[in-house]
């Protein structure tokens, strides 16, 4: 799985604004396992107005569409879900 340390709004990989960040720790070792963009009023802003535009588009897809996007969705899910698996239980800390 490719490392991903933006975050993703109307279909782009982004920084926040101002390019701060904040480290994702372990919480049992509080070793920095990663960061993140830190976002604000206009990340938010701009995430509300990209999923209001993605909402105009879903609602009026027919099911088989849906079903596509959901199964698409699905096997991403399965064919990362070692790696995915990994982050998971690094980021909440467990052995």
């Amino acid at each position: 799985m490719q490392k991903r340390e933006h975050v993703f709004i109307g279909g782009q990989w982004r920084n926040a604004e101002d390019n701060t960040t904040i480290d994702v720790l372990n919480p049992a070792t509080a070793a920095a396992i990663g960061t993140v963009p830190r976002c604000g009023r206009t990340e938010t802003s701009v995430a509300i107005d990209a999923a209001h535009k993605a909402f105009a588009d879903w609602r009026t897809a027919g099911p088989d569409a849906r079903a596509d996007v959901l199964n698409r969705m699905h096997e991403a899910l399965m064919d990362n879900q070692q790696a995915l698996a990994e982050i998971l239980t690094e980021e909440m800390g467990k052995p």
